[in-house]
Formats: structure tokens, sequence, C-alpha cells
């Protein structure tokens, strides 16, 4: 029994530090965003949103609208899907209980709107070459508010929210900002550099995830330990991403396609539980938060060896200073995993 429990744990690190890319859907016409909603997955085209089943496993692209000009980002409110069109210098709003879904304006005279978002009862866009994110009331748009600016290669694309907090992708400058849209602060903080080419963004469990378009690789930030580490590397320059509970829906727009990266084992991903291994990466010892309770934590190299197993109750500390530095797989309590850096 432990020698079939091994080798599932062989397995699974296999899957797990080198993930598995599948194709979910090929031969699009220059896709862009994504955006989830439960099981259908929405994609801009060139002229068109499309939307697929993600729980089909062979998808046909279904158009939703057709006639956009270049759409980029949408957001969701409701049944109201916010489409940003980048050649049309507008914005529209299509009602997705309609028998025939139709592309209304709904902010029009921008210049290049690219991503969008929704928080709190307004609408967010960025329009990267006006280097602003603005942001209109969903029921009385008015005259745009600019709640980030700068004058400092700022081209901002991508957006995601975490409460007030909004994160921004600079394309051009390499890194990712943030404000927070109720301080009346426009200027932009610093919060990651060393990207390349970042476009869509999400955020999720104390994380924040990033396509990086000229690096070919999905990244991720973690709040908890200030680090950004590797998702996925060796794409086709995605531009997007969308997240479910057990994938990662990558658009790779230099093969025109999307893409996903399963959960195909029945382990748990201890990055998608309130549990969190801090700091990552360490030098010195690992602390578990979250835990109530004695835990069984096994570390394994990414070749699949054993090299600590030890049980640890709530706030102590596993120790990890005899180990060579690099990449390992720690295992708790054999159903939970995440992967842990040793400086």
């Amino acid at each position: 029994m432990k020698s079939n429990y091994i080798f599932f744990i062989l397995c699974f690190i296999n899957t797990f530090i080198f993930a598995q890319v599948t194709d979910v859907v090929t031969g699009l016409d220059s896709p862009s965003r994504l955006l989830l909603n439960g099981n259908d997955l929405y994609v801009t085209t060139s002229n068109a949103i499309s939307k697929i089943d993600i729980t089909d496993p062979s998808p046909t692209p279904e158009v939703v609208v057709s006639g956009l000009n270049a759409p980029t980002g949408m957001a969701l409110d409701g049944n109201n899907l916010y489409v940003a069109q980048f050649n049309g210098g507008k914005i529209s709003v299509v009602d997705l209980t309609a028998s025939t879904p139709v592309a209304t304006d709904f902010l029009t005279g921008l210049n290049t709107p690219n991503g969008v978002a929704v928080n709190d009862g307004f609408l967010y866009y960025s329009d990267n070459n006006s280097n602003i994110v603005a942001r209109v009331a969903t029921t009385a748009p008015g005259t745009p508010e600019v709640v980030a600016s700068s004058a400092v290669n700022f081209n901002p694309v991508g957006l995601a929210f975490d409460g007030d907090l909004l994160y921004i992708s600079n394309a051009t400058s390499n890194r990712i900002s943030f404000v927070d849209v109720s301080s009346g602060v426009t200027e932009p903080t610093l919060l990651v550099t060393g990207t390349s080419r970042p476009l869509g963004i999400r955020y999720a469990n104390n994380r924040l995830f990033i396509s990086e378009r000229n690096n070919n690789k999905i990244s991720v930030y973690d709040f908890s330990s200030g680090t950004k580490s590797d998702v996925q590397t060796g794409l086709d320059a995605p531009n997007d991403i969308a997240i479910s509970t057990d994938a990662i829906f990558i658009l790779e727009s230099g093969s025109d396609k999307i893409s996903k990266i399963d959960n195909t084992f029945g382990v748990t991903d201890l990055s998608k539980l309130a549990w969190r291994v801090y700091p990552n990466p360490t030098s010195d010892y690992v602390e578990f938060s979250g835990i109530s309770e004695t835990i069984s934590v096994a570390v394994y190299t990414i070749q699949g060896s054993l090299v600590l197993e030890q049980r640890i109750a709530p706030l102590d500390k596993l120790m990890l200073s005899d180990l060579a530095s690099g990449m390992y797989v720690v295992v708790v309590n054999e159903t939970h995993l995440t992967r842990l850096i040793k400086n």
C-alpha cells in the first residue's frame, strides 16, 4: 500500500511541477481575452465574442455576438457582459439573456479601451494609449473619472480587483502596479517588476496570476511571501488567463488557441486552500498558517525522492536548513501539496 502511495506521489509531482498543457480549442481568429462565467468560457476574437462549454471535452465555439471592432477585455455584471472595442474607441454591453444578443453602445468617444473590470457599481477600463485607467457608474455612465495615471511609461492593460485595490498590468514597462480606488490617489504604486509584456492578470487566493506574453509563460505573485514564480513556461505568446476550481485556461495568441493546465489527479493543490506555507522561497524554515491541529508533512525533490518527513503542530516550524537549494514539493496529510523553493 505504501509503495502504491509513493508511486502515486511520484506521478503527481511530475504533473504538478511540469504541468501538461492541453489544447481546449484551436483555430480561433486572432483571439484576445478570456472571461469565465460558470462553465461558459468567453473569448474575444478579431470581430466577435464566442463562448465554449468547459465541461465539453471537445467544445465548439458558439458565436455570442459579432460585428465588433477589435474587441479586447470583457467584464460581467449580472447578465450584462461589457466588452471594450479597441479600434472602435468604445465599450459596449451585451444582455446575455436576450434570445439574440446584440452589442449596445455603453461608453463612446474613447481612445483605445483595452481591459475592463466591474467593481462596486462601477465599470473600470484601461486605455493604454491614453495612459489612464478610468471608471463610470454602471447605472448612469457620465464623464469618466480617472483613477490611475502616470507620466512614467504607464501603458495600462490588464485589470484585477481585490476589494478596493486595483491591480494593473503595465505592458511596455514590464511591471504590475496598483491603486486604492477609494483613496483618490491616482499615482500607481509599484508591485511587481521583472515581467515581460504582462497583459491579462487574475487575482485569486491572495495571489496574482500574470500572463507574460513576451516571456511565453504564466507567472504568479504570492502576496504572503512577496515573491513571483513560474506557473507554466513554454507557451506561445499568452495574452490572458481564466481560472476555474480545477484548471487554468490560457489564451495562446501566437497559436490562435485556448489551452489549459489540468489538475488531473485527486490530490489537491495546497494553494487553493486556506492553508499557507511561508516564507516561500525560504533559506531556513517554513511555517504553516491556517492549521488548527497536528499535520503530517513530507518533503519531496522534484524527482520524487522523499527527503524529509515530520509531524507539525500549530505554530511549529519545519526546519529546512540541511536541504540543498532547489525546488521541492511539500505534501500535507498525503492529500494536499504545494511547491517550495529552498534558497
